[in-house]
């Protein structure tokens, strides 16, 4: 290489050659750039002027993003406007029509009283009353009679019941041995009730309406029972008389008849609970609580409803309390008694008007007293049981009831064809029978009240 020698000429062509390289690639740079000054090696001072006139450009573009951005916040607002206005003109429009429509109530009649002492502030005048009296209607006990005014220590419900079971065995069979210490589940033994009574892990009793729920395992800790609930012995009650007995295991068994007794107790109303901090505490409420004597187990209602017992008939047979056998259910019941230190009727607990209108009858037959009296009370009845036959007997059409007042001819009475039609025993309308036979309908019913 040492040997090549170029000529003056030669030299100058190749040095042409690399100015119009440079030339070509600066050329090229300004066209794909698209400016004519791309470095500040190009031209200084236009550079640095062009780069400043670039960012008062950006800055420019921002401005007129934000006044965009501004332009549409006051459309919006326009649009809300707009449809302000038109929610009042509907309102005004709303308002016009009913300024137009005429009243749509007119004067039916017009009273005008005089009040002494009133005044245009105030309309109450100056009248006074004095021993004003409330006079109410005679509620009476349940003494015999229905005559007898309640006072204020007669019980709004029945007077407690007793239901009285039988002498029932124990485990191992042994006679009248029933305690409230016998355990439920277990081995067949002297120690637990009979051996195919023991409640099983998520049997029921149902005791006037609340559930008693079985459930194997220990009772759990006072913490960790659900709120509202306390724990008592081996059981766990909400409150409201549904309990959860927990009866242990069969090697380990744990509640006893005795909380069994308890869970009755609560569900019946018998006793009551106050729940705090997880822990019951139990007290008697109405009635006696449950007692064992001679193996003979004894439940009592409650003051304020009956006493309804349904469950396995193995369990309730093993507690004396019946004589059905098996694993099906069996209902045992005690209704609560009237006596004169309660209320004149219980029932189902719920207001009879057939029962007032027969202690009202009864009323009315002693207090019309002597020849005329007994006859007024005759007719009477006479008249009550032609509008219970027009209440009761109404037709099923043309061949209906016969002897349905407004269907019979008045010269035609009831015979043996009205009964058989209707259903009906009212027999011949003589006064003599009906006096009769509504004593004995009354004492009946009375009875069975």
């Amino acid at each position: 290489m040492s040997g090549i020698v170029l000529s003056s000429s030669v030299r100058q062509n190749l040095l042409s050659l690399q100015s119009t390289a440079d030339l070509l690639a600066t050329t090229q740079s300004r066209l794909s750039t698209g400016k004519k000054v791309n470095t500040a090696l190009d031209n200084p001072t236009n550079f640095f002027t062009a780069q400043s006139l670039d960012g008062r450009a950006s800055d420019i573009s921002n401005l007129l993003d934000s006044i965009g951005n501004g332009v549409q916040v006051l459309q919006a607002a326009n649009t809300g406007i707009t449809s302000l206005q038109k929610l009042v003109d509907t309102a005004k429009s709303i308002a016009n029509q009913a300024l137009q429509t005429t009243v749509g109530y007119s004067t039916k009649s017009n009273v005008s009283a005089t009040i002494s002492g009133a005044t245009a502030t105030d309309l109450r005048g100056t009248t006074s009353f004095t021993s004003a009296t409330a006079v109410s209607n005679v509620v009476t006990n349940g003494t015999a009679g229905g005559t007898t005014a309640i006072t204020s220590a007669i019980t709004l419900g029945g007077t407690s019941a007793s239901l009285v079971g039988v002498a029932a065995v124990d485990g191992a069979g042994t006679a009248a041995s029933l305690a409230l210490g016998l355990t439920l589940a277990g081995a067949a033994s002297v120690s637990t009730i009979a051996a195919n009574g023991a409640p099983s892990d998520g049997d029921v009793l149902t005791v006037n309406g609340k559930t008693i729920t079985f459930k194997s395992g220990s009772v759990p800790a006072a913490a960790a029972v659900p709120t509202g609930s306390g724990v008592s012995g081996n059981i766990v009650t909400d409150g409201n008389g549904n309990s959860t007995v927990y009866i242990g295991t069969t090697g380990t068994p744990t509640a006893t008849v005795q909380d069994l007794a308890n869970a009755i107790d609560l569900a019946s109303g018998v006793k009551k609970t106050i729940n705090a901090a997880g822990a019951a505490t139990l007290s008697t409420s109405s009635g006696t609580p449950a007692a064992i004597a001679a193996g003979v187990l004894t439940l009592t209602t409650g003051t304020g409803a009956d006493l309804s017992i349904t469950g396995k008939a193995d369990l309730l047979k093993a507690l004396g309390l019946t004589a059905s056998i098996g694993a099906g259910n069996v209902t045992v019941t005690k209704q609560r008694t009237v006596t004169a230190a309660s209320l004149g009727h219980t029932g189902s607990g719920r207001f009879d008007p057939e029962c007032q209108r027969q202690d009202h009858h009864v009323q009315e037959r002693r207090a019309a007293g002597g020849s005329a009296g007994r006859h007024r009370f005759r007719r009477q009845q006479q008249h009550r049981h032609r509008r219970q036959r027009q209440l009761h007997c109404l037709p099923a059409g043309r061949d209906g009831c016969r002897h349905a007042e407004r269907h019979r001819p008045r010269h035609r009475r009831p015979d043996l064809r009205d009964r058989k039609r209707c259903g009906h025993t009212l027999g011949r309308l003589r006064p003599g029978r009906i006096l009769g036979r509504q004593r004995r309908a009354e004492d009946q019913h009375r009875h069975d009240c």
